[in-house]
């Protein structure tokens, strides 16, 4: 069984109840991150819906992500673009 887990907002690995159920039952888990441009556009009020800083934590947050799984023996799918359809592709 191959399950593709898309992780949004939860990326700690150690209390992902999705991580852990497909684990569980011996599952081959391919873990997804997708940049979705809309989170780096603007508000209508023209702020910045992620902002510089927010924006170099949520690169280091995904790199070290990568490098724990890879240190496991997995590894992090990560894509740019609407995940709508860079999950689509990845399924194919």
């Amino acid at each position: 069984m191959r399950i593709l887990i898309w992780l949004r907002n939860d990326l700690r690995l150690h209390d992902h109840e999705p991580l852990y159920r497909a684990l569980e039952n011996k599952a081959d888990v391919i873990l997804l991150y997708c940049f979705d441009p809309r989170q780096f556009g603007e508000t209508s009020f023209g702020f910045e819906k992620t902002g510089a800083y927010r924006a170099q934590f949520l690169l280091e947050t995904i790199a070290d992500l990568r490098q724990s799984l890879q240190a496991r023996g997995s590894n992090l799918v990560i894509r740019q673009g609407k995940p709508e359809e860079e999950i689509a592709q990845s399924l194919v």
